[in-house]
């Protein structure tokens, strides 16, 4: 029975390392977001974004429309934009959202480190409508 507890507690021990470890993992992907959203989801809001607004730099009546001379940068805040609001929608609720308003939070915290996590396929994607 002694030795059944010990390899519980033991398990019990490792899991929490291993929790612990992936929490200090370091990604670009913030942390707010990467706590409460599993990898598949935002890899799946990522790529939803991304169709939406590449769709969007096709499309004559866009703001985005690529003749209308939208620059790289422009279209990555879109892409990153459009992807937070659907994460927001599905998996935060009123007390967890993450407000546009505060600039500096969003813009450093969020936008940014969003940008650079997934800016060769944003680059990919521009390039490939202009």
């Amino acid at each position: 029975m002694g030795g059944f507890l010990f390899v519980k507690l033991f398990i019990v021990m490792n899991l929490k390392e291993h929790i612990r470890r992936i929490l200090r993992e370091e990604s670009d992907i913030p942390s707010v977001i990467r706590r409460r959203i599993s990898a598949e989801n935002i890899e799946e809001a990522f790529e939803v974004a991304l169709d939406r607004m590449g769709n969007s730099m096709e499309n004559p009546d866009s703001i985005l429309y690529k003749k209308k001379g939208t620059t790289l940068w422009s279209f990555a805040k879109f892409v990153i934009d459009e992807m937070i609001t659907y994460l927001e929608q599905d998996y935060f609720t009123d007390d967890n959202r993450i407000y546009f308003e505060d600039n500096d939070f969003y813009y450093d915290k969020i936008r940014k480190p969003l940008i650079k996590h997934y800016e060769s396929r944003i680059k990919e994607r521009y390039y490939e409508i202009v």
